[in-house]
């Protein structure tokens, strides 16, 4: 049998490997009309109808795995205004409409997010903040690729220092 001592060391090694990572929960893929927060600029640039529904779940998992010490990030799309990721007639295979400028408010992360109040909670990532060239060598469809933009450390490469090898 384990002594309370190994049960607790394998507790915080079961912890330690877990990751939740929060993807692209922004105001321009949330919803236009939906409800009133809603209703603010920069909602709806390239929404997804009900989008903004999976916020409560969001919060209930930050809560309850933050509590236990489990990392925490986000992602964003960053995109510089100009960029051939837009297009005025957008594919939506890879041209899409203007949206989550860097700075603007379709870009912020909802407001409803216990993140997006206390940004403590997670470390922050972005991507796309390049202006690519052609559809082709866009950085903005990858975690892989999104990284802090303070210590300029990538998501993988902190997943890796810390790691986690569980992401959810």
């Amino acid at each position: 049998t384990l002594t309370e001592k190994e049960y607790a060391t394998m507790a915080k090694n079961f912890i330690d490997s877990k990751a939740f990572i929060i993807v692209d929960a922004q105001c321009g893929f949330m919803p236009a009309n939906e409800n009133e927060t809603s209703r603010k600029p920069g909602f709806g640039e390239l929404g997804v109808t009900g989008g903004d529904r999976i916020i409560p779940n969001i919060n209930t998992l930050t809560r309850l795995l933050g509590e236990r010490g489990v990392f925490i990030a986000t992602t964003q799309d960053w995109h510089p205004l100009e960029t051939a990721h837009f297009s005025k007639t957008p594919n939506f295979i890879n041209t899409w409409p203007v949206h989550c400028v860097a700075n603007t408010p379709g870009a912020a992360l909802h407001p409803d997010l216990d993140v997006a109040e206390d940004p403590m909670l997670a470390e922050r990532f972005i991507k796309g903040d390049t202006a690519c060239t052609s559809p082709e060598n866009d950085t903005s469809y990858s975690g892989a690729l999104a990284y802090n933009s303070t210590s300029l450390t990538t998501l993988p490469d902190r997943l890796r220092e810390r790691q986690h090898t569980d992401i959810y």
